[in-house]
């Protein structure tokens, strides 16, 4: 009798891709799903219950060290169902997936990017040059984040580069805000009224931004982010904090004004006053641990 069939089967093998820690699928085989279990928890698979609870309990031991809290989140199985979307996985001059995203277009254009020869395929979020044209995709409705079942830190990831022409006011960004309407602005982002974490190029300057919902506090990220140059952000909100991260290493904390929210995730240009803005986003992730 197989070991495992159906979702637990594409599910099981999805985590041992995972825990393998390399991009080569692990054959969708019963048997070979049952010798890839032999061998990493060294004793015989059909000895093991096929209940969901024995099969978490197999995964949790994979390699020895067991998931991490990032990689339970991210299949679903851990205290927080996290979501990632990597944006290669569209057509050509399409839409993100609106199952999970909306797309605000005022004067703008957002659409997938898979032509380009030395990036695998993003979504681009370009403006008009007329004062308020925007280009935005969010979360709003859709997908919901917070502090729920002992989550204790909320992680968003992201390969993003921004494209700028100077002009002040809020131009490109990318993090959580609370708002649940529609986001037309990047604004959004930097609002004191509401909770948000993020990263905008703000007033010619890429900023680190935080808001508890009355007061909003920022810190300089211009010596780590580079006008039309790709970088991995990460925004690590806590009770305590909201830390940033550029490229794996921590450039800000922010602890002054902690959101402590329901959140959505939106990303996406506004002109500021006359000039076309871009923001590029080639896949995201968020997590909870």
């Amino acid at each position: 009798m197989s070991f495992l069939t159906g979702g637990l089967l594409d599910w099981i093998t999805r985590a041992f891709e995972i825990s393998a820690g390399s991009g080569d699928r692990t054959t969708d085989s019963g048997e070979a799903i049952r010798n890839r279990v032999d061998t990493l928890i060294g004793a015989p698979a059909a000895d093991v219950s096929d209940d969901i609870a024995a099969v978490k309990t197999v995964v949790d031991g994979l390699g020895g060290g067991g998931l991490s809290d990032k990689e339970k989140s991210l299949l679903g199985v851990g205290v927080f169902p996290g979501f990632q979307d990597f944006f290669n996985t569209i057509a050509n001059n399409a839409d993100p997936d609106p199952v999970h995203w909306s797309v605000t277009a005022g004067g703008g254009t957002v659409d997938a990017e898979m032509s380009t020869a030395d990036e695998p395929g993003f979504i681009s979020c370009i403006t008009g040059s007329v004062l308020g044209n925007h280009a935005i995709v969010h979360t709003s409705d859709k997908l919901h984040f917070s502090f729920k079942t002992g989550v204790t830190t909320i992680h968003l990831k992201a390969k993003v580069k921004f494209d700028v022409f100077t002009e002040n006011g809020d131009i490109c960004g990318i993090g959580f805000v609370e708002t649940d309407s529609v986001v037309d602005g990047i604004d959004v982002l930097t609002a004191a009224s509401g909770e948000v974490a993020s990263i905008v190029f703000n007033d010619q300057v890429p900023k680190a931004f935080a808001s508890d919902g009355s007061t909003a506090e920022n810190a300089d990220l211009s010596s780590w982010i580079t006008d039309n140059t790709w970088f991995i952000c990460e925004i690590i909100i806590s009770a305590s904090d909201v830390k940033y991260y550029i490229d794996e290493t921590l450039r800000a904390t922010l602890n002054t004004n902690v959101p402590l929210s329901v959140w959505q995730i939106a990303f996406g240009a506004t002109v500021g006053t006359n000039s076309i803005q871009k923001t590029f986003v080639e896949w995201i992730q968020i997590w909870g641990e």
